[in-house]
């Protein structure tokens, strides 16, 4: 593969030679950590984006990059061929890396260019993306060698070519991080850095939330959503038909969840089962703890009781359970709360149209 590019400083070959225009290139990133230099007014539309170019080959566009303190700049559309299959039903994950190689300084000199990393191949659903690649200062593995991965490409063993199977290209995914001051931004949710530095801090595009990085748990730690919440269409189960259910929520801090479910009946409805009526929580619960939220139930008529105030109970299997006083209840006493069920129908004040059941609240999440 022959790629239009420029990269340096090195101590020999092309990349020694480092003229003004070079240096001020390169400062602009100072500071960061490795990276894809993000889109900008005076930058590249949409830098290093690899996309599907064939059934066996990926294109990358133009743009800079920082990688283990080097600058790297492709000036023109790089093609990259996916390597050959050694045999017949088989399936690989690949990266498409820009690699600094600096094993040999000084003859032929370091240098950085767009390689494939390959993973293992195996057959069909098995198949794990290569473990040897390097980012965010990780040097164990092969030392002189480091990667940025810009794309994730799943591809299976095809027909028969000289020296193998031709690979029929099956997704690529876009994984590449953006530089930018001390918060990295991902565009998509594909793209979480996989090595970062301990606490490092990170801006999700696609779910327009922010994360932390945790070393000791070796993982990202969503701890905020940014703009509006998120709507969602919650289940319902136990209430017969003739409502409309819908929902928002947001993430509010780490494992924090805060949502709203409203409930508007448009003709009377009533609890169809013998079990308390559950509504699905858009993430799933953490268990093992007693939490209990508030929910209220107006009937949208005038008659006493036309109001109820009950408790909706967190269940670890992803729903609240409704408990409410029971209007019709001689038990003493009388108005201690009932499940939410056929067994106990006054529990429930949505039997004409209008009806309003709405629930708000914070649970923990796994």
């Amino acid at each position: 593969m022959a790629e239009d590019s420029h990269s340096y400083p090195f101590s020999a070959g092309p990349g020694s030679t480092v003229t003004e225009n070079d240096w001020s290139d390169m400062a602009v990133d100072w500071g960061h950590h490795s990276g894809v230099r993000p889109p900008g007014p005076y930058a590249d539309p949409n830098p290093l984006m690899v996309t599907q170019a064939s059934s066996s080959t990926v294109s990358v566009t133009p743009g800079r990059a920082k990688i283990a303190g080097f600058h790297y700049r492709l000036n023109a559309t790089a093609t990259v061929d996916i390597p050959l299959f050694s045999s017949a039903d088989q399936e690989r994950i690949d990266y498409i890396v820009p690699t600094v190689d600096t094993r040999s300084p000084v003859d032929p000199g370091s240098f950085v260019e767009i390689r494939v990393r390959s993973g293992q191949a195996a057959s069909p659903g098995n198949a794990l993306p290569p473990s040897d690649w390097q980012l965010w200062g990780d040097f164990t593995a092969s030392p002189g060698l480091w990667d940025l991965p810009l794309a994730r490409v799943r591809s299976q063993a095809g027909d028969p070519v000289e020296g193998g199977y031709a690979p029929q290209i099956v997704r690529v995914d876009d994984i590449r991080r953006y530089l930018g001051s001390e918060v990295l931004y991902v565009p998509q949710d594909s793209a979480w850095p996989i090595k970062p530095n301990d606490g490092q801090m990170m801006y999700q595009k696609s779910s327009r939330s922010m994360a932390v990085y945790d070393r000791d748990s070796d993982s990202w730690r969503p701890f905020t959503q940014i703009g509006s919440a998120r709507l969602y269409k919650p289940n319902v189960s136990g209430l017969s038909s003739g409502y409309s259910a819908s929902g928002r929520y947001m993430m509010i801090a780490d494992k924090l969840c805060w949502f709203s479910i409203h409930i508007t009946t448009t003709r009377g409805v009533y609890p169809n089962s013998n079990r308390a009526v559950r509504l699905y929580l858009p993430v799933r619960p953490n268990g093992g703890h007693y939490n209990p939220i508030n929910f209220h139930q107006y009937s949208g008529g005038s008659e006493a009781p036309n109001m109820t105030i009950g408790h909706a109970l967190v269940n670890a299997g992803g729903y609240l359970n409704l408990y409410a006083p029971d209007t019709g209840d001689t038990d003493t006493p009388s108005w201690e709360l009932d499940s939410m069920s056929s067994e106990n129908p006054g529990t429930s004040l949505l039997g004409r149209r209008g009806a309003v059941l709405s629930v708000s609240g914070i649970y923990e999440t796994r």
